[in-house]
C-alpha cells in the first residue's frame, strides 16, 4: 500500500512539474519545444518554472486573415 501511495504522489509530482509542457503542446505553441527543454534542464529552479509557464500561457500560433476580396460597393 506504501508504495502505491508513493507512486501516486511521484506521478503527480511529475506531472506538476511539467505542467508548462503540458499547457504549452495542447494549446499548440509555437515554442513548445524550447518550453519543454527549459522545463526539463532547469524547472527544477522555481523562478525558471514560472517563467515557463507564464510562457505556455501565452499567446500561441497567431493566425492573420487578409481579405482581398473586391466588392462592388
Amino acid at each position: 500500500m506504501d508504495v502505491l501511495i508513493g507512486l501516486i504522489l511521484i506521478g503527480i509530482v511529475l506531472f506538476l512539474y511539467f505542467l508548462p509542457t503540458y499547457i504549452a503542446v495542447k494549446r499548440d505553441h509555437d515554442s513548445q519545444w524550447a518550453i519543454l527543454l527549459l522545463n526539463l534542464l532547469l524547472g527544477w529552479t522555481l523562478f525558471v518554472w514560472i517563467v515557463v509557464f507564464i510562457w505556455s500561457l501565452s499567446a500561441g500560433k497567431k493566425v492573420i486573415v487578409i481579405d482581398n476580396v473586391e466588392r462592388d460597393v
